[in-house]
């Protein structure tokens, strides 16, 4: 029996079953390729089988906790809950069984030293609370002696979700993991953070895999992925793209400015949009990914794509404070699925658990897309014209159009961008200055009521 949101075959063409009269087996069909609408018989249409998409678990990860009672949540909200949580809503969803849950070991000493001091390594299987460097910016990343064990299953998923994927075992990848990894360098920890998970796992793919020769990285994390940055900062096969809030270099961990462009084989390999504002919006985020990501990641052109996903900028997250929708992080998941090459989202921060598990589920069902309604990525300027007139705020426009101008002397593509995000800043200026002298006329007013009164 065919379902709503189907693709299907009919006369060696495409549609999508959006109505069904099942009592009849008769179902309303859209093209794929045009207007075209039809109703036919469930019996003429051969379905087409959806991606596999495996996803990546495992409870030990929950034994990495709290080091003591006296320890709240404002202190270390990086917490099990936020996967328990995950986890048991994914369990009752419709379509947990349609997921390929994988099996997975520890990572190796070899795969975590591919980016980390072998020093390094033996301190975290040690328990040794002073190979962490967080006590200058106040966040606690606490080693316990469960800690070794699950920071290794949270490197062992991602790996082993990379070779799935790169032996076409699976589509598409998700990985619940914690702790997260991002802000971990070579010789420490930081910032929840153990192993970096994602790190090791384009090491792999470009050590083991001959047909990667490219890996793009994207981090939509609300905090920037200092240690991503500093492990392929000197390398062009991997490009490293992180949306993140800076405030000017006060929101943790402090990098990730526009300048920060990459050195020797890196340069310009190395994109940070570092918005200058809290409370960031989807509508600026949609605007990054048209006119700075997507057009960058196609000229790039990679093997294939890692997500960082954090979900601290999404709404009600006490620590990032913006407003970012799990709509929003599902249409970038598509948006990147739109270059069709093997593509694995695991999991960073995110401490609401709430905004995690919904976030989640929203990647996951777009992870579940059909690939024939994932059109291949056009650098489309008239979407980009779209997407800019949506954006209200001149701060966002300006960080944009900054971001364009410092980027560009790498990646052709922006040229033209520039001066669309020019037009769309000054727009926003006037508008804020006509809002700015509104509010004055108020102010004037009321006050002059009350000197006459």
């Amino acid at each position: 029996m065919h379902r709503v949101g189907d693709v299907v075959r009919h006369n060696d063409k495409l549609y999508e079953v959006v109505k069904e009269m099942a009592c009849w087996e008769r179902f309303q069909l859209t093209s794929l390729e045009g207007e075209e609408v039809l109703w036919k018989d469930g019996r003429t249409l051969e379905k087409l089988e959806g991606p596999v998409v495996g996803v990546g678990w495992d409870d030990r990860m929950l034994l990495h906790s709290v080091p003591s009672e006296g320890v709240s949540v404002l202190d270390l909200p990086e917490r099990p809950g936020r996967c328990s949580t995950l986890w048991e809503a994914l369990e009752q969803d419709e379509a947990f069984k349609s997921y390929k849950q994988i099996d997975f070991k520890e990572a190796t000493h070899e795969e975590v030293c591919l980016v980390h001091d072998p020093a390094y390594y033996e301190q975290v299987m040690a328990c040794d609370q002073s190979c962490i460097t967080d006590t200058a910016n106040e966040v606690l990343t606490p080693i316990t002696p469960d800690t070794p064990l699950a920071a290794l299953l949270a490197v062992g998923c991602c790996v082993t979700m990379l070779r799935l994927l790169l032996s076409n075992a699976i589509d598409t990848g998700y990985c619940i993991v914690r702790p997260p990894g991002h802000h971990a360098v070579r010789s420490s920890g930081m910032g929840f953070c153990i192993f970096n998970n994602v790190a090791i796992t384009a090491a792999v793919a470009l050590k083991e895999f001959a047909s990667v020769k490219k890996v793009l990285i994207l981090d939509w994390d609300v905090h920037h992925g200092n240690g991503v940055q500093d492990a392929f900062y000197e390398t062009a096969e991997v490009l490293y793209v992180s949306l993140h809030v800076s405030c000017g270099g006060r929101f943790y961990p402090g990098t990730g400015r526009l300048n920060e462009t990459g050195e020797r084989d890196g340069e310009g390999h190395n994109v940070n949009i570092p918005w200058r504002h809290t409370d960031v919006t989807d509508d600026e985020m949609q605007l990054a990914f048209a006119a700075v990501v997507l057009p960058i990641v196609q000229e790039f052109g990679p093997d294939v794509v890692l997500v960082s996903a954090g979900y601290d900028a999404g709404e009600g997250d006490p620590l990032g404070m913006c407003h970012v929708t799990p709509q929003c992080f599902a249409w970038m998941t598509r948006q990147l699925m739109s270059f069709k090459v093997p593509f694995l989202v695991a999991l960073e921060g995110g401490y609401n658990e709430r905004t995690v598990t919904e976030s989640s589920l929203a990647v996951l069902e777009a992870l579940r897309s059909s690939p024939y309604k994932i059109s291949p990525y056009t650098n489309d300027k008239t979407a980009i014209e779209a997407a800019a007139g949506k954006v209200h705020r001149s701060a966002a426009l300006s960080l944009l159009l900054d971001a364009v101008r410092m980027q560009k002397q790498h990646w052709s593509c922006l040229d033209p961008i520039e001066a669309i995000l020019e037009e769309h800043e000054k727009r926003a200026l006037r508008d804020e200055n006509v809002k700015l002298m509104m509010e004055r006329r108020r102010m004037f007013e009321a006050h002059k009521e009350d000197d006459q009164s």
